[in-house]
């Protein structure tokens, strides 16, 4: 900081140079170069704008196009601080590679920006997916910056957004804020109002609504899933040779869960199913809205038929027949065309990546960096070897909290090789033969005790299906009409 601070008087009678440092700066380093620039404001501005305009070169490495996204957050930061915020608010729009946009959101409280500014912006803004941004902006201000005396208006406003809102990502932000902000009892009289309506089961075309409740009080975010790029990149850091990027096609819309099944909701399940085992797992998970470990793939998949069964779904519709013993064991199997069915299941290994990634394609659905993988999921760094409350963390664009980390989820699929041509486009289609206790299924996401490398969008992990873990979990998903 000292340092810092001597250089930013060096420079001080110099925009070019103070600028170009600002960009580069680092959160603690920002201030001291921002309260200089801010004497040659005009100058300050023109530069912002100019690097703002700045696109990567065509060929640029990750490591390249990473330092511009950071570089043009600085400088977005600035605008903002500056009292000029026009050319910033595009930045926070959704888009495939979301790098400015997650540092922009998770920098502007930190590196000193206004509270207000984002306020009065949220209630002008038209495009959706910048109020998503917003949103998550207000999470990062301290009780300093924004206090609670201040919070209330924007807190019932959030909480009308959080019922009535037919965005599911803006649904998610404001849960988000919401619990950051203790709200969760008033959102818990939300969800309970919720969870008593059935429009979901007699969903209209013209319902806009892209997210319910459930009878489990379980949030499901509605997705309309095409053709997409599954896999990652040979550029991508930390990747592995089974992730090969290949094109792949889903072609209907599911419901999927916006969090891993708690302890609790696993519990109903466990009272109503004798047979279900009841795994000690204290160790790991501490509390009730914690995600549920040590269940088997064939347990998870007896989960959703009976969530199915609580929900009123007819048995024609369930996914899953039991063995010839009649259990949910090796030997059972999915029926046939499955995806064509109402009733719930585990997602596709190509549905879970589709929803993790919420239309990026980076390697990860906020961007690339590690550094804000605390922000968005619990793994080794912040994990403190157990799982965490859902929805604790930020959701991705789509509304779906800890598709990174906190838990591994057990997905539908057996594991296959990827195809090796990457322009042929591969139908999401997989296996129905009876599950055999050989064979081993895919988990996705990351867990609670696992490095950085293995929390990204494209991992893969394989297990048997008879495996128990204390860091394994599942969040079930259905075909949606």
């Amino acid at each position: 900081s000292f340092a810092t601070e001597t250089l930013a008087d060096y420079v001080a009678d110099r925009p070019d140079e103070l600028f170009n440092l600002l960009a580069d700066a680092e959160e603690f380093q920002f201030p001291a170069m921002f309260d200089k620039l801010a004497g040659h404001k005009g100058k300050a501005v023109a530069l912002a704008h100019e690097e703002l305009a700045r696109k990567p070169a065509e060929k640029a490495t990750e490591d390249q196009m990473e330092l511009l996204a950071k570089r043009r957050a600085n400088a977005a930061v600035a605008l903002l601080k500056l009292g000029t915020p026009e050319n910033v608010w595009p930045l926070l729009k959704a888009s495939p590679d979301p790098r400015v946009r997650s540092y922009v959101i998770n920098w502007l409280g930190p590196m000193g920006g206004d509270p207000q500014t984002i306020i009065q912006r949220f209630d002008a803004e038209p495009d959706v997916t910048i109020r998503r941004a917003l949103v998550l902006t207000l999470g990062q201000f301290t009780d300093e910056q924004l206090p609670p005396a201040q919070r209330q208006l924007l807190i019932e406003k959030l909480l009308m957004v959080y019922e009535n809102e037919p965005d599911a990502g803006l649904h998610g932000a404001a849960e988000w804020l919401l619990r950051k902000w203790g709200q969760g009892k008033r959102l818990e009289a939300v969800v309970e109002k919720l969870k008593s309506e059935k429009q979901w089961q007699t969903r209209k075309s013209t319902d806009k609504r892209r997210w319910y409740v459930n009878s489990q009080k379980q949030t499901f975010v509605v997705v309309d899933a095409g053709e997409f790029l599954m896999g990652s990149p040979e550029s991508e850091p930390n990747r592995f040779s089974d992730e090969g990027r290949h094109r792949c096609r889903i072609g209907r819309r599911f419901a999927i869960a916006t969090t891993e099944v708690t302890k609790e909701q696993f519990g109903r399940f466990q009272t109503a199913r004798a047979e279900i085992s009841k795994e000690k797992i204290g160790e790991w998970v501490k509390t009730g809205d914690s995600p549920q470990v040590r269940m088997t793939w064939y347990e998870a998949a007896a989960y959703c038929d009976w969530l199915s069964e609580r929900e009123g779904i007819p048995k024609e519709q369930w996914c899953y027949e039991r063995n010839k013993q009649g259990k949910y064991a090796a030997g059972m199997k999915a029926k046939d065309k499955f995806w064509e069915l109402k009733g719930y299941r585990l997602p596709t290994e190509a549905e879970w990546e589709y929803a993790c990634r919420a239309g990026t394609v980076t390697s990860r659905y906020y961007g690339l960096t590690a550094g804000l993988l605390p922000q968005c999921a619990w793994y080794v760094a912040n994990g403190q070897n157990r799982t965490w409350p859902t929805a604790s963390l930020e959701p991705n664009d789509s509304g779906l909290f800890d598709m990174l980390g906190n838990v591994w989820e057990w997905c539908f699929d057996l594991y296959v090789d990827y195809p090796q041509q990457p322009d042929k486009v591969v139908e999401d289609t997989p296996s129905t033969e009876p599950v055999q206790a050989t064979d081993t299924r895919v988990l996705r996401g990351g867990a609670f005790l696992n490095l950085s490398s293995y929390v990204r969008s494209a991992t893969r992990a394989v297990v048997p299906p008879d495996v128990r873990n204390g860091n394994f979990g599942f969040r079930p998903a259905r075909t949606y009409p």
